[in-house]
């Protein structure tokens, strides 16, 4: 019990780390240029090293392994707390937390970094893809819009199966269709 002081360790008389009372917060210091801060322990009989602060990088972390958070526990970035990232239980979230920044997922190729699919917050997260999209199945809510950017048309079942094609009207199901396997095209019918 110090009463508020400042535990010293050294050796050889040199301080080499100190843990802080004197003010509100409890301060763990390392007082060696870049010597870096170990958590270690026993993990089924053997020593290992759970978390390093690495003080020759300004502190940064390097855990051993996992990083764990419990529902609802969330990652903050930035520091006003820009991006979130969680998990509720049921669902799971990346929240870009600032007005009209855009979310990004960008990633390597050949060596030079592309940013593959970016969400517009200042256009209610319109989605941008830079380059072809391949899936199962479209599903819009408010039709689809070909912009024809660098005179490219629209084209469905460019593989040429026997797929079918079909726009619905208000009462009919097949106002317009086309059979790719019967290669005919039908109003109305």
């Amino acid at each position: 019990d110090c009463d508020g002081c400042q535990v010293d360790f050294k050796d050889g008389g040199t301080l080499k780390a100190l843990i802080d009372f004197t003010g509100s917060n409890v301060e763990i210091q390392s007082r060696v240029t870049d010597a870096d801060l170990l958590f270690r322990g026993q993990d089924g009989g053997s020593f290992i090293t759970a978390l390093t602060l690495d003080m020759s990088d300004a502190g940064t972390a390097n855990f051993n392994h996992d990083i764990k958070l419990v529902d609802n526990g969330v990652a903050r970035f930035g520091a006003g707390e820009d991006l979130l990232i969680f998990h509720d239980g049921s669902n799971n979230y990346i929240i870009s937390n600032t007005s009209n920044q855009d979310l990004l997922i960008q990633g390597n190729d050949g060596g030079s970094t592309i940013t593959a699919l970016s969400f517009d917050m200042s256009a209610a997260g319109a989605a941008t893809f830079n380059n072809n999209v391949t899936c199962n199945r479209v599903s819009t809510t408010d039709g689809i819009t070909d912009t024809g950017q660098g005179g490219s048309a629209t084209v469905f079942n460019e593989s040429g199966s026997t797929a079918d094609f079909r726009v619905e009207s208000t009462s009919n199901t097949h106002m317009l269709f086309v059979d790719g396997g019967l290669n005919r095209v039908g109003i109305n019918s």
